[in-house]
């Protein structure tokens, strides 16, 4: 296999949960050797930049998210492609049934049943609840074994968390203006440095950040940082939103709150929850109630432990080489 596409979108009104996947895969397949095409029909600017950082060829559509002419737009990039890949929740059997024309292994990504009866070579689904769906793939991975993160995360210090550090990060959009009652619960957590990790795609970013900056210097209030392992490792607690962050956290060790901030979100909460790495912080939530949850799972270091230790347990952060290993031999 010598050559990959990617599709996936990402901004302010969709987040950044499927493009950031496909980027995690992009770094290793070019780590691998493998040129990699990403098309796309919406991608932040400063995305877009470190996707070039990495040599990943970027092809910008302007076509309807999973219509014909997206599909057509996907086979004229596949042209001496090995791989194509896909990752959004309006691509369903047909998409992939067009993409099958440009004579490549297809895959697609999929987190509540859009691919179940999709014709394809490979569905990955790195959900707890994988197992309630039954696809017409020919190979089906199921699982966070198999949860694409950066190549950061394949590496972590196995030892507890020890410092006095609370890290935040609301998703690459944040959608439910979570960051403001953040910066207001950090009143309430004194004794804790705290870490803010915004996505790019978040409104109003540059107003936030000077409210972080009048809290003081205990506060690090950081946008669309390229290494979050290096920055977060060794934090006591995290408070994420319920989406791909979550799979970071876990394979970093880091005790989590997890907030659901879109309904797509809610199952995999319930799972992570009743697998024992996380706590839910129930919304709507206000900086007095984000604060009391955050100083409880604080308090309780036998609680800390174990979010810690099934965390690692569910996600070593080697599913991306691992889903390539599926693709080079469907």
């Amino acid at each position: 296999m010598k050559r990959i596409v990617l599709r996936a979108d990402g901004g302010s009104d969709v987040g950044l949960g499927h493009v950031m996947r496909m980027y995690a895969l992009a770094e290793h397949a070019r780590a691998s050797g493998f040129a990699v095409t990403l098309v796309s029909a919406s991608l932040p600017a400063r995305l877009r930049a470190r996707l070039a950082s990495l040599g990943v060829d970027v092809v910008v559509v302007d076509v309807e998210v999973g219509a014909e002419a997206d599909a057509d737009a996907c086979v004229a990039a596949c042209a001496d492609a090995d791989a194509f890949v896909g990752d959004g929740y309006r691509f369903d059997a047909a998409f992939y049934r067009r993409i099958a024309d440009a004579n490549v292994v297809v895959a697609a990504l999929d987190d509540h049943g859009t691919a179940v009866d999709a014709d394809v070579d490979v569905v990955l689904n790195q959900n707890l609840s994988a197992g309630a769906y039954r696809y017409r793939a020919r190979h089906v991975l199921r699982g966070p074994r198999f949860a694409l993160l950066r190549r950061e995360f394949a590496t972590v210090d196995e030892r507890p968390p020890t410092e006095r550090r609370v890290a935040f990060a609301f998703g690459g959009a944040d959608v439910a203006g979570l960051v403001p009652i953040a910066l207001d619960a950090v009143a309430f957590l004194a004794e804790y440095r705290a870490v803010f990790l915004v996505g790019g795609a978040t409104r109003n970013d540059d107003l936030l950040k000077k409210s972080a900056v009048a809290l003081g210097d205990h506060v690090d209030f950081l946008v669309d940082v390229e290494h979050v392992s290096s920055i977060v490792k060794g934090c006591s607690a995290a408070v994420v939103a319920a989406g791909s962050t979550t799979w970071e956290m876990c394979a970093l060790g880091i005790p989590q709150l997890i907030a659901v901030v879109a309904e797509n979100q809610r199952a995999h909460a319930a799972a992570l929850v009743e697998a024992g790495a996380a706590l839910q912080l129930q919304l709507p939530t206000s900086a007095a109630a984000m604060a009391k949850a955050v100083t409880a799972l604080l308090a309780s270091v036998d609680l800390r432990e174990k979010l810690r230790t099934t965390g690692r347990q569910l996600v070593d952060g080697l599913g991306a080489p691992r889903f390539l290993d599926a693709l080079a031999a469907a």
